[in-house]
């Protein structure tokens, strides 16, 4: 009775979603009608978080969608840890394969990061779906426009972790090197990078971090999960329409850089056991950032990483090293925990 008075005093209650369908639509131009045409079949998965209500943005269009773990469930299920990852979503592709369906998305449990599922099963982590995004735009661009327009008017946003497959589908469209703007860690970093470019009179046709956090063009400058996957949806839609499917967009894609990109992340704990804790962290910090520095003094005297002599150092974020050959490391401390985060992508898989 408490909360009840108190809402009915100070909160007031609204429904969001018809403003959120209209600003899908009319502002980010998903063409939904061209989704139910296209009678693409949909499995969602929210990871028992908030993004549930895409059914109800679906449905306002007409257009079925499969749910799983759409029920409300503060344990998530009992997940690890509820993150739009590979591991996460198996039974997101099971029934994607199961029921023979076209696409598989998802969202985590807040919603701000997407997931992607292939019709052939194929899981593409955001680094391949956002190129995928931004081959898809790019095209649409250069045929309304032209290569020289997209040089002139077009940035891509990405963080520091993220797959330089980005910087090979940004140059098959004649962006240049410094329109792949690169930021620290953190969708925060990213809102800034939006905001300065589109100040510059630029058109930021995809942000994006490792992590799945994305913003697209014409979307406010926030990760937006489920326009994120709207998006995707189009685009199976159009796909299927044209009598091919998104798994051969994505081959499309890959066949005209003819350049294989093998990523990996990993994460090392630093076991800090002194009471104080922070004091601790940072000490350790500035004893590893000692460590980066010898490597980097070492790394412009010899060949240090798979025999390849380094020619470019990145150091907005903790450090990277880029290769000759295009292949890359990169170190970083953790805003959030005590972790140092590894990052790295080579040329084959061995690499």
């Amino acid at each position: 009775r408490i909360l009840d008075s108190l809402k009915s005093e100070f909160i007031e209650t609204f429904d969001s979603i018809p403003d959120y369908i209209n600003y899908l639509k009319e502002e980010l131009k998903i063409d939904f009608d061209l989704i139910r045409e296209s009678k693409l079949k949909i499995v969602f998965d929210p990871l028992f978080g908030t993004g549930r209500v895409y059914e109800r943005i679906l449905n306002a269009f007409g257009i079925p969608i499969i749910m799983i773990h759409a029920q409300k469930d503060p344990s998530f299920g009992g997940l690890r840890k509820p993150d739009v990852i590979e591991e996460t979503l198996r039974e997101l592709k099971q029934k994607l394969l199961e029921d023979k369906q076209d696409i598989g998305l998802a969202t985590d449990p807040d919603a701000d990061r997407s997931g992607l599922i292939l019709d052939d099963g194929t899981y593409l982590d955001p680094n391949e779906f956002c190129s995928l995004i931004a081959w898809d735009i790019l095209t649409d661009l250069e045929r309304k426009h032209s290569r020289k327009w997209i040089k002139d008017n077009c940035v891509i946003c990405a963080t520091v972790a993220t797959s330089s497959l980005i910087d090979d589908v940004a140059s098959h469209f004649g962006i240049p090197s410094d329109g792949v703007i690169e930021t620290a860690v953190g969708f925060k970093n990213l809102n800034q990078a939006i905001s300065d470019a589109q100040e510059a009179g630029k058109k930021v046709i995809i942000a994006f971090e490792h992590t799945g956090k994305v913003a697209i063009m014409g979307s406010m400058p926030e990760a937006d999960g489920m326009a994120v996957i709207s998006k995707l949806a189009e685009m199976a839609a159009r796909a299927k329409k044209q009598g091919r499917k998104l798994s051969d967009l994505y081959r499309q894609e890959h066949a005209k850089i003819r350049k294989e990109h093998f990523y990996q992340d990993t994460s090392i704990k630093l076991d800090i056991k002194e009471k104080d804790r922070e004091r601790a962290y940072k000490a350790r910090i500035i004893d590893h950032f000692k460590w980066i520095e010898a490597v980097v003094r070492e790394g412009q005297r010899r060949r240090i990483i798979d025999n390849q002599k380094i020619v470019k150092i990145v150091g907005i974020d903790g450090m990277k090293f880029v290769c000759e050959d295009g292949a890359w490391a990169g170190v970083r401390i953790s805003g959030t925990e005590p972790l140092i985060r590894i990052y790295g992508e080579g040329n084959t898989r061995e690499q």
